[in-house]
């Protein structure tokens, strides 16, 4: 069977990206792309599908799956949760700097903020116990899970690093960024995010793919299979 490869996701969603800043005024596309927009909200419907698809995928074939899905539902919900800004709506502030618990009393908005990104941390860090090494042993493999993993981490630093990358050259270097090239930047950034769930729904289907492959079907009982 032909192996699914969710790199193909990252690539086409900075194509995507990229034709859309080609075929856009400045205008529409600030509006597409913007909080709130169009991609955003396509975004969040994608991480509510990759949150229904994993609850609901099998077992089979997954060691420690009860504990990882479980992680990787609280992972799913927590990045379309920052996806949708929910900390900035809920607290009015960013709870994951740290300058957001140092300043005033403790208050009890502040322990739900403190428990809830606890509880995101474990989760990565359930999955990276349960997962790291399998991913050192399949490195040469061409395993969905794996290349889905890698994909999605690579794809999430990327968009972060464009997402800093015009105000880092704005505000340190003092540099004068062409609204174009901004816009660039922002919309590349934006489909990507968008890939974000699609990998995890593409990891979760080549996964069922590999568990029941098309065309196979059960050798009759009692028949042999002799050449000749």
């Amino acid at each position: 069977m032909l192996r699914f490869n969710t790199w193909w996701l990252v690539g086409a969603a900075a194509i995507v990206g990229k034709l859309l800043w080609a075929a856009l005024s400045e205008e529409t596309l600030f509006a597409v792309m913007q909080e709130d927009g169009f991609i955003e909200s396509l975004t969040l419907g994608f991480y509510a599908v990759a949150f229904g698809t994993v609850a609901m995928a099998p077992a089979r074939g997954i060691r420690h799956w009860t504990s990882s899905r479980v992680a990787l539902l609280i992972v799913i919900f927590g990045l379309g949760a920052r996806e949708w800004d929910a900390h900035i709506r809920l607290t009015g502030s960013s709870v994951l700097r740290v300058s957001y618990y140092l300043k005033g009393p403790l208050s009890g908005e502040k322990l739900w903020a403190l428990c809830a990104v606890a509880l995101f941390a474990a989760s990565l860090l359930c999955l990276a116990w349960h997962y790291t090494r399998t991913l050192r042993q399949r490195v040469r493999g061409s395993d969905a899970i794996r290349s889905a993993v890698i994909a999605f981490i690579a794809t999430a630093v990327i968009a972060k690093m464009l997402d800093r990358a015009v105000n880092v050259l704005a505000q340190d270097f003092e540099w004068v960024i062409p609204v174009t090239f901004a816009m660039l930047m922002l919309s590349i950034e934006e489909t990507l995010e968008l890939a974000l769930p699609l990998i995890v729904v593409a990891a979760a289907w080549q996964h069922v793919r590999t568990l029941y492959p098309h065309g196979s079907r059960k050798q009759p009982v009692g028949s042999t299979a002799q050449s000749g």
